[in-house]
């Protein structure tokens, strides 16, 4: 027999007798699933999951409206629609940071008195013992009077060390209250309870002009967007703010009044009680964004009621950050 022919029958029963190898096909299939396992765990690494809270109150009622689901909002960003991918109502603890501009002096305006006093007032029912409260004081710069803390006692006597610093400032004004911004959103980006739902507030009688012409440049904005912290703004002559306004605001000159609807915060007056009631009450609402890349980025949200929601979408209200920092990788 020739030689070739033992070769073949060799061939042929090792064949046999082995586990039958992969054909052509079955190994593009194979290499295709690996590529595309691949490609989705770029994907997720890629897509972090934006969230924000949200607070949605009936325009006639003034209630808390917590009965929505997740199908029934419409989210954009930079005007591309995104899926909603969560919607719910999560019970945290609440870190406050209280900015005190205690230098006074500003013309027809009242002191701050009143409502540093009405929140020293508040804290006994406002507060829970998970709750955690800093105070700084704006004069010369800020300063940090009190660290985080659920001391009541140790707050109220923060409080009260602000109302007695009465220095008259040399730094402009200006200058002061865009270190003072700063300087908050860095202390409250340091708080380490990342569970918590950050707010900040300062306590000011800045001039009307002030509220629109004090322009804070971007780095500073994106710190505030870094510190996860809403920002609000207490003072006894309310502006008028049109929160749309936010979608065509440019972030690298933003005014201090435009910062609150920027951040999803609110104007405050002496009623500190709702303004805690209404910091629990806020929703998570989370989507996964759909364009690769952007780690570091500022984007635009636009959030809405859909028309086929329950609840009747001309009768809520909505305030939310509309502005959003896409966190950068971890990895």
């Amino acid at each position: 027999m020739p030689i070739f022919r033992l070769i073949a029958r060799s061939l042929l029963a090792l064949l046999l007798l082995s586990p039958q190898l992969p054909t052509g096909a079955q190994q593009t299939r194979a290499n295709s699933e690996n590529a595309r396992k691949k490609r989705e765990f770029k994907v997720v690494e890629s897509y972090p999951l934006i969230s924000i809270d949200a607070d949605i109150f009936s325009r006639t009622t003034g209630a808390v409206v917590d009965d929505l689901r997740k199908e029934d909002f419409i989210i954009a960003e930079n005007n591309s629609r995104q899926v909603v991918a969560l919607w719910q109502h999560l019970p945290v603890p609440l870190s406050l940071l209280v900015v005190v501009d205690s230098t006074g002096g500003y013309v027809d305006m009242p002191s701050v008195a009143n409502r540093v006093n009405a929140l020293e007032s508040s804290l006994a029912l406002s507060l829970k013992p998970e709750d955690k409260v800093s105070v700084m004081v704006l004069t010369e710069g800020p300063l940090l009077l009190q660290d985080y803390t659920g001391n009541k006692d140790l707050i109220r006597a923060a409080l009260n060390r602000a109302l007695q610093r009465k220095e008259t400032p040399q730094v402009p004004l200006d200058k002061r209250v865009r270190i003072a911004v700063l300087e908050a959103a860095k202390h409250a980006e340091a708080h380490n309870s990342t569970e918590a739902r950050r707010a900040t507030v300062l306590i000011s009688d800045l001039p009307r002009e002030a509220a629109n012409d004090l322009l804070l440049p971007e780095w500073v904005v994106r710190k505030v967007l870094e510190s996860e912290s809403s920002f609000s703004w207490s003072r006894s002559d309310m502006p008028t703010i049109d929160s749309s306004e936010a979608d065509t605001i440019s972030v690298d000159r933003v005014a201090i009044s435009t910062l609150v609807s920027l951040t999803g915060g609110e104007f405050v007056g002496e009623d500190w009680k709702s303004f805690f009631e209404r910091l629990r009450e806020r929703h998570r609402i989370s989507y996964w964004p759909r364009t690769l890349g952007r780690s570091g980025d500022l984007v635009r949200i636009r959030l809405e009621i859909d028309s086929g929601a329950r609840q009747d979408a001309t009768d809520l209200a909505l305030t939310y950050p509309r502005i959003a920092l896409i966190p950068f990788s971890k990895r």
